[in-house]
């Protein structure tokens, strides 16, 4: 769980190779978060905060992406073999979505093998 001062640090953060925002009111395809899940591995971890524009300055549109976290964080699991987790965030009455991609310390990477992506580990 991230707390409101988290958030706003998080909010504050540049867009990178750990960070990714995107507004996804509407949603997010599945496959288009496996490739970021697959990403952020590749760069030792991270985060994919659905429903913040990527855009400066910020703003929190909220999202209706993954209604049901578990489910997803699931899916994730079968599809990566390695455990993504997913906060939910609430910011002014909107839903924020935070995916958080393994940590440095996990030397795992992965990569996409006929368009499905396929866990490497390094150790």
């Amino acid at each position: 769980m991230i707390t409101p001062e988290e958030f706003r640090a998080l909010l504050d953060s540049p867009e990178g190779s750990r960070v990714e925002f995107k507004a996804a009111s509407g949603g997010f395809h599945f496959d288009d978060l496996v490739k970021y899940c697959v990403a952020l591995a590749n760069e030792g971890g991270g985060r994919v905060v659905l429903g913040v524009t990527d855009g400066r300055p910020r703003r929190v549109v909220g999202t209706r992406a993954f209604p049901e976290p578990g489910h997803t964080e699931a899916g994730l699991f079968e599809r990566l073999g390695h455990r993504v987790t997913i906060d939910e965030h609430r910011h002014e009455g909107r839903r924020v979505v935070i995916v958080h991609g393994r940590g440095e310390g996990n030397h795992q990477s992965c990569a996409l093998v006929s368009g499905r992506p396929k866990p490497n580990s390094t150790q």
